[in-house]
């Protein structure tokens, strides 16, 4: 199996999380589609780190930012929405703030990710270019 099957392989499984987490949100429960749907992620991370890939850092920061946008968007719905007595919707402010602090802690530890994935390319490009033997006179 080489890098490209593999990048295709994680990249389908973190697209299926995505589909099962939205479908199964509208068929049974938000719940079971979160955990399906970081059951997928899992998979995805694990298959893309058997193979060793270089790039590694960007997809958990990506996956960090996707599953925190999910994981955001449920703990809204659970808690910072309410049906009113008229038939209305209600925000809840604590909802809020509790699905605000979670959206910023996982994109802030996605963005860490990517922003290491650069400076390792950084580096690598860096060590590359110093080890070019072509430059020297």
């Amino acid at each position: 199996m080489d890098l490209r099957t593999v990048k295709i392989l994680g990249l389908a499984l973190f697209i299926l999380g995505l589909v099962s987490f939205v479908s199964l949100a509208i068929i049974y429960s938000p719940l079971a589609g979160l955990i399906c749907c970081l059951a997928f992620f899992i998979m995805g991370l694990i298959v893309l780190n058997i193979k060793g890939t270089q790039q590694i850092n960007e997809f958990i920061g990506v996956t960090l930012i996707i599953a925190g946008v999910i994981f955001a968007v449920l703990v809204l719905l659970s808690r910072g929405i309410q049906t009113s007595i008229f038939g209305g919707y209600e925000f809840n402010l604590d909802g809020l703030f509790i699905s605000l602090v979670v959206l910023f802690i996982f994109l802030m530890a996605g963005f860490l990710f990517i922003a290491i994935s650069n400076i390792e390319n950084k580096v690598k490009r860096l060590h590359h270019y110093e080890n070019d033997n072509r430059y020297l006179d």
